[in-house]
């Protein structure tokens, strides 16, 4: 909890220095777009706690986004995106499998440094954190070609927080990224003690379009 707490203190004293910055700059800039792809989620622990392996579910991660700019090179860009999470379960040996499937509305709130460079292409790197509201949670197993399905809601938690870093590139309006999300909490409503932490994690691929 303690680094989880020092994580949100820097990050509303960052916000702080940010919009005071803007204010002071003549060259502040409001803009927004689009953007989406796909994206690979995990929960690591899951693995040792449930005995089995587990692997990257494939998802959508997808929504828009607005961002303050100023100085051509600094912005704060708050997101708004659907977000596809969970985890893939395979038991070694075994026809048995099955997948976690957990959605999101998640809000990263995102400080992004943008170099200067001479031409149409530039370079982004950002950072920030990414609270975000439960949508839906399924358990899926299959067992000799037969498929059940179990809603899991009320065993995760209706919130969740992330840790995000990434960087990419930009061609005009149009960019291309790379993000990694580190869950911060234990994403299990009412966790067993002494059980590691079920956090969630993904690695995602966006292409995103500024509409000015």
């Amino acid at each position: 909890m303690r680094v989880q707490s020092v994580l949100i203190e820097a990050f509303v004293a960052a916000s702080v220095v940010v919009f005071a910055a803007a204010a002071a700059d003549g060259q502040t800039v409001f803009t927004g777009g689009a953007k989406g792809g796909i994206t690979f989620a995990t929960v690591p622990a899951a693995a040792g706690e449930l005995e089995v392996e587990t692997g990257y579910r494939p998802g959508v991660l997808a929504g828009g986004f607005m961002a303050v700019e100023f100085g051509g090179v600094y912005a704060f860009q708050p997101e708004f995106l659907y977000a596809m999470k969970g985890f893939n379960i395979q038991p070694p040996g075994q026809s048995y499998k099955g997948t976690v499937e957990l959605s999101y509305f998640e809000i990263p709130l995102l400080f992004r440094v943008s170099p200067k460079t001479k031409g149409r292409v530039g370079f982004d790197v950002f950072a920030g954190l990414a609270p975000a509201f439960r949508l839906s949670a399924r358990s899926t197993a299959e067992i000799d070609g037969d498929s059940q399905s179990e809603d899991i809601k009320e065993e995760i938690k209706s919130t969740d927080l992330g840790l995000v870093v990434g960087g990419g590139v930009h061609f005009g309006k149009v960019s291309i990224e790379a993000r990694w999300t580190e869950g911060l909490i234990n994403a299990l409503s009412d966790p067993i003690e002494g059980e590691k932490a079920f956090k969630n994690r993904a690695f995602s691929i966006l292409v995103g379009y500024k509409f000015r």
